[in-house]
C-alpha cells in the first residue's frame, strides 16, 4: 500500500509557496527490473520523489534546501536550457535539474541515479530520448573514473548500455564484471543474461523475475 500527503513547500530560490504530494510509505511487490527499477507500488511513485518548481525550473528532491552554489547553476542559461531540452513533463524536468545540480557539484552517483529516474520517466512517455539519458549516466561513471560506484551500479551501467543499443560494450563490461571473483550470485546470472539478451539484439525491459 502506498501513502501519500499534501505539503505546502516554499522553493528556496525563488520563494514560491506550493503544493506538492510526498510518499509517506509504500512497499514493493515483485522482481524490480535489471536496473533496479522497482516493481509496483513502489513503482507508481516516481512522480512523488522529485520536485519541480514551476515558476524559477529549480529541480530537487526537496526545492525547499538551497545554499548559494546551487542557486547559481539553477539560474544558469545552461540549467535551464538542458532541463527544457527534453519532453515537457514537471517530472522528468525535476529529475533533470536534480541531475544537473548533483553533477556540477559533483556529487556523481546522486546524479548517475537522477538521470536514470529521468530514463524510467521517458520510458513511461514512451520518448526515445531514453537513450539519450542513459548515456548521460554512463558518461558519468567514465568521466569520474567509476569513484563511488559499486559492483550493483556497474551492473546498471550493462543493462543501461544494452537499452541504448551499445550492445558490444555491453558485453565487454559485462564479461569483464564476471572476472571478478567477488561478484554475488544474482549478478552473475543478471550479467549472463544480459549477454544473452545483446547477443539477440534486444534492448526490451527485463526483470528479476526471468532468471531461471
Amino acid at each position: 500500500m502506498t501513502t501519500l500527503d499534501r505539503i505546502k513547500v516554499k522553493c528556496g530560490n525563488c520563494g514560491k509557496i506550493q503544493e506538492k504530494i510526498i510518499v509517506m510509505s509504500t512497499n514493493s511487490m515483485g522482481p524490480c527490473d535489471f536496473d533496479l527499477r522497482p516493481a509496483p507500488m513502489m513503482r507508481n511513485t516516481l512522480q512523488y520523489r522529485v520536485q519541480f518548481c514551476e515558476k524559477c525550473g529549480y529541480g530537487a528532491h526537496n526545492i525547499e534546501n538551497m545554499d548559494d552554489e546551487t542557486k547559481e547553476i539553477v539560474n544558469s542559461k545552461e540549467y535551464q536550457e538542458f532541463i527544457h531540452s527534453f519532453v515537457d513533463s514537471k517530472t522528468l524536468m525535476g529529475y533533470l535539474g536534480s541531475y544537473y545540480v548533483n553533477l556540477k557539484k559533483q556529487y556523481y552517483r546522486k546524479a548517475f541515479y537522477d538521470i536514470l529516474s529521468a530514463s524510467w520517466v521517458l520510458d513511461d512517455l514512451h520518448s526515445p530520448l531514453n537513450v539519450k539519458t542513459r548515456l548521460l549516466g554512463i558518461k558519468i561513471i567514465i568521466d569520474c573514473e567509476e569513484k563511488g560506484f559499486s559492483l550493483d551500479d556497474k551492473a546498471v551501467v550493462v543493462d543501461m548500455l544494452r537499452r541504448s543499443g551499445k550492445f558490444v560494450e555491453a558485453i565487454t563490461l559485462a564479461k569483464s564484471m564476471l572476472e571478478n571473483e567477488k561478484l554475488e550470485k544474482i549478478i552473475i546470472d543478471v550479467l549472463d543474461y544480459q549477454i544473452r539478451f545483446c547477443n539477440n539484439k534486444d534492448t526490451k525491459c527485463h526483470s528479476l523475475g526471468e532468471i531461471k
